[in-house]
């Protein structure tokens, strides 16, 4: 297949996302879904929780086929804004508690990724709490996304 082919399929993917995410979020209160919003991720959805907190979940939508890993989701995490080698998406997430990272895969996940999975008819996008072994593979590969050259300080 040729880019010809495969990238409008990804973006009627993308397109398809974005319209269920505001379908699921229609009858939230104040719910506000940006495509492909400056400096952001495929898509910005906004809304408050029961507690009145205005969330925001960065939304990454991949369109890829095989087997999604660990090592997959630290280089989501690691995607920085256009133009900018500052405040990566795994950044944004740690500075900001009402900040959520949402991704849509169309590849199948393996068993490291489970305690990531979100089911299907969540509205709510909760925190997780992932295992000690879980979090020390993903530090370990998250890390390696952006090599550090033998000659840095």
């Amino acid at each position: 297949m040729t880019i010809a082919i495969i990238a409008p399929e990804k973006f009627a993917f993308q397109d398809l996302v974005c319209v269920e995410i505001a379908y699921r979020f229609r009858a939230v209160k104040d719910a506000t879904l940006v495509v492909e919003p400056k400096s952001g991720e495929d898509g910005t959805l906004t809304w408050f929780n029961p507690r009145n907190v205005r969330l925001t979940a960065e939304i990454q939508i991949k369109g890829a086929g095989g087997v999604a890993t660990l090592e997959d989701l630290a280089t989501y995490l690691s995607h920085f804004p256009e133009r900018s080698g500052k405040s990566c998406l795994f950044e944004r997430l740690l500075n900001d508690p009402d900040r959520r990272a949402v991704f849509v895969l169309s590849a199948r996940c393996d068993d490291q990724l489970l305690p990531f999975l979100n089911g299907g008819n969540d509205d709510t996008y909760p925190i997780r709490a992932v295992s000690g072994q879980i979090a020390q593979l993903f530090y370990k590969k998250f890390l390696a996304t952006h090599l550090i050259s033998s000659g840095a300080k």
